[in-house]
């Protein structure tokens, strides 16, 4: 995660989830808004999404921080990153910018008795996760909007769409960067498909973008 103390600005590019090579999470969040000294947080964010509680232990961080937060879409807050740009005060979309929010997802692994007993379990999680989102995105939403109909639905916005659902607060005419793609998409559309998950890997794309960002930062 980059941070630049001067402006206050924070990238969320990657994946959201400290399990993942490059993931970001909760802590390093900490630690990046603790360099701000008190300043205003303008959170950028760049990111397919990841690990959904991650995301709700930075939405619940940058809602307590006391020097307040502005959360700005960059390309993509997908999954685990809308729970993020969620926690903006002001939540600004760049031209291009895209939402897109899902139900929880989940693995299991083993033989048949091992998953009779475990399938239960995980889905459990699964509904408080999404429990969860519901009550984060139905703050945003508003009264009589169906929001696990949305999750569902794997629904996606675009800048507009966000501003008149009432995840984003506003749009900014500055352009959208390359989305970050995830296999995990179900339907995505045409300007996102456009993008395979293959052709952004954490492992090296971030690094790609995190070595242009610092040339920008140190100018």
């Amino acid at each position: 995660m980059l941070v630049n103390p001067k402006t206050g600005q924070i990238y969320v590019y990657g994946l959201i989830g400290e399990i993942f090579e490059g993931g970001i999470g909760d802590s390093s969040l900490l630690v990046a808004l603790d360099q701000l000294e008190g300043k205003r947080a303008r959170v950028h964010i760049n990111s397919p999404g990841g690990m959904a509680y991650d995301g709700i232990a930075m939405y619940n961080t940058l809602k307590h921080y006391a020097g307040g937060v502005d959360t700005i879409v960059d390309s993509l807050a997908a999954s685990a990153a809308a729970i993020v740009a969620a926690a903006g005060e002001r939540r600004i979309t760049l031209t291009g910018g895209q939402w897109m929010i899902h139900r929880a997802m989940g693995r299991a692994f083993g033989n048949r008795e091992e998953l009779t007993a475990e399938l239960p379990k995980r889905i459990a999680q699964l509904d408080a996760m999404d429990s969860s989102q519901q009550e984060i995105f139905g703050k945003l939403l508003g009264d009589g909007v169906d929001v696990m109909a949305l999750l569902s639905a794997q629904t996606w916005f675009t800048g507009d769409e966000a501003v008149a659902a009432g995840l984003s607060t506003e749009r900014s005419n500055e352009l959208a960067i390359q989305p970050q793609v995830a296999a995990w998409f179900r339907h995505p559309p045409e300007s996102i498909a456009a993008y395979s998950p293959e052709a952004i890997v954490p492992k090296f794309a971030v690094r790609r973008q995190a070595a242009a960002l610092r040339r920008s930062l140190v100018r």
